[in-house]
């Protein structure tokens, strides 16, 4: 399962860096990038959970909840059961911090058995098998990356997309160039912060479907 892990959290960034990496179209078209923001971006679709860690690493986590605190629009009856406190779920692990830029290189020393984070999880087939979207230690001032930060006492202000942008308004729309070779544009997008909330929840996504597939194919062939 983890070399399953593995494969997929690496296919979905791929995809991710590059859909958020190569565009066409002239800039305000709608081939362009909008504007985003990386914290606002992040949570789209998940959910966002106080958790305890059971066991990390820099692929996986295993957590219980502590307190669900915004469920995604899309969650399911039967998933929210699988959320409540007291449940343990895992998954992969898209990225600790939500704005920095590239992939997570190592664990934060503060992943410890017994601590606490926020968390944007997505579940896959069950809340054993989910996507963690980013991963932040719960603390006094939760730390996003990029010198975005919020005091973890008004963590609610992420639960709405509007109250989240008016504390971390979107970055301005980055230049496009509707000059195209191959799949990316001759002046690409940059990769910054502007487009890791959007590649963080991407991949996220990315990873549960492609389990989902992949249990599907396995259980045609029973």
């Amino acid at each position: 399962m983890r070399t399953l892990n593995q494969r997929l959290k690496r296919i979905a960034l791929m995809l991710a860096l590059g859909l958020t990496g190569c565009s066409s179209g002239q800039t305000g078209s709608a081939d362009c990038a909008g504007p985003s923001s990386c914290v606002c971006d992040s949570g789209a679709g998940g959910s966002l959970l106080r958790v305890q860690i059971t066991q990390a690493d820099a692929e996986h986590l295993e957590v219980t909840v502590v307190e669900p605190l915004s469920l995604g629009q899309f969650v399911s009856e039967a998933e929210r059961a699988q959320l409540a406190p007291g449940a343990a779920i895992a998954g992969a692990l898209v990225r600790t911090r939500p704005c920095s830029i590239g992939l997570n290189v190592g664990l934060p020393a503060e992943f410890t058995a017994g601590s606490e984070l926020l968390v944007d999880f997505s579940v896959g087939d069950t809340a054993a098998d989910g996507a963690f979207g980013f991963a932040v230690p719960w603390q006094n001032t939760l730390e996003f990356g990029m010198g975005h930060s919020l005091p973890s006492a008004d963590v609610s202000v992420l639960f709405d997309v509007n109250t989240c942008l008016d504390r971390f308004p979107a970055n301005p729309v980055p230049p496009c160039d509707d000059t195209v070779s191959g799949f990316c544009a001759q002046a690409p997008l940059q990769q910054s912060h502007r487009s890791a909330g959007l590649l963080a929840a991407f991949a996220a996504a990315s990873i549960v479907f492609g389990r989902r597939h992949q249990r599907k194919n396995t259980s045609a062939f029973r």
